[in-house]
């Protein structure tokens, strides 16, 4: 990932964290405690999900999937990481995916009260990125997206 790529990341995280901050202010400003636990209960469950890619993947990979995970929050779904068992990203990166996937399949979330949870596996074989994704929203379940290397 380049500089200004990682820039944007880090700019995106910072604004995250500070609109979390302000939340949880404000449940303290309204003396509401237990809320504010929950938030920050939710927030540790949150970075906890998210270990999968910053632990079990290399640096590249790892940014590339948590930029493709910020991206998920613009669709009104939350992207959670299961496996990840591919060598590389070039199709990955040239496609966009797996948000441009996620855009396709949750077209009628966007209304929804709350947002969704979608697991997402990625998989190669023979040249060919399988990518699983599970919501109970989904019809079909899983629903399956391949590319080719």
């Amino acid at each position: 990932m380049d500089a200004p790529k990682t820039v944007n990341l880090i700019r995106r995280i910072r604004h995250d964290f500070a609109n979390d901050l302000q939340v949880i202010l404000g449940y303290i400003d309204l003396n509401r405690p237990q809320e504010a636990k929950r938030y920050i209960s939710e927030i540790i469950e949150e970075m906890a999900a998210q270990r999968t890619i910053f632990e079990k993947v290399e640096a590249e990979m790892a940014l590339y999937f948590y930029q493709q995970m910020l991206l998920a929050t613009e669709l009104g779904v939350i992207l959670r990481y299961e496996q990840i068992e591919i060598k590389t990203l070039n199709k990955l990166k040239e496609l966009n995916e797996p948000y441009s996937s996620l855009a396709s399949i949750t077209g009628d979330f966007k209304y929804a009260d709350d947002e969704p949870v979608i697991y997402l596996s990625l998989y190669e074989k023979d040249n060919t990125i399988n990518m699983v994704f599970l919501c109970d929203r989904f019809e079909q379940n899983p629903v399956l997206r391949s590319i080719k290397e």
